[in-house]
């Protein structure tokens, strides 16, 4: 069987507040940038002041956290579409979902009970970071929920459409772009599976 990648969907990540927020932490995370580099300059000019390392090391944090959890766009690819930095792969006994070249969550097909469009937006999701301008992302080993749904798992660009896929315990949510395509994929590895129980 040939494995098979999907890309997900046009993200509604940004939108309303969201968006204001999304600005506001791009705001700080380049200022954050321009005092550490001040701070460097100053500590070279000027050899013999007294230096806060204590200081620099807490802005130097800052600006790594803000970066790796929220990913403000830096200025070569402000414009770059990063939503294809997540990707939902097929293979021969799993559904993995990656991020980020890396492997987030492995799914095995023996897990899966079902699926169903969503098809309302989630409300109150908690446990769930928003990340950068694309991203519903939850945090590894950890398990969300919403006002619908109790146990929630998400690795979608949004939250008001995708694929929920049924589990014994929670569902993971997802927005594959071509919802129907992958659905017939999906169904596909599904009943290989039942196949070959029988």
């Amino acid at each position: 069987m040939d494995n098979k990648n999907y890309y997900p969907v046009t993200s509604d990540r940004l939108r309303g507040k969201l968006r204001k927020y999304h600005i506001q932490i791009t705001i700080i995370f380049y200022l954050t940038i321009v005092a550490i580099v001040g701070l460097t300059i100053y500590g070279f000019l000027n050899p013999g002041t007294v230096f806060h390392f204590g200081f620099y090391y807490q802005l130097f944090l800052m600006g790594l956290f803000l970066y790796f959890i929220y990913l403000p766009p830096l200025p070569h690819n402000y414009k770059h579409d990063t939503s294809k930095e997540m990707s939902y792969h097929f293979e021969d006994d799993a559904l993995v979902i990656r991020f980020n070249n890396s492997e987030k969550l492995r799914v095995p097909y023996t897990t899966i009970n079902g699926f169903k469009p969503l098809t309302s937006r989630l409300k109150r999701i908690k446990s769930i970071n928003a990340v950068g301008r694309h991203f519903w992302i939850s945090p590894k080993n950890m398990v969300g929920f919403s006002d619908e749904y109790p146990a929630l798992i998400v690795y979608s660009t949004s939250i008001s459409g995708g694929l929920l896929l049924n589990r014994k315990f929670e569902k993971i949510l997802i927005s594959p772009e071509k919802q129907d395509d992958f659905i017939k994929e999906l169904q596909s590895n599904l009943e290989n599976l039942t196949v070959a129980r029988s």
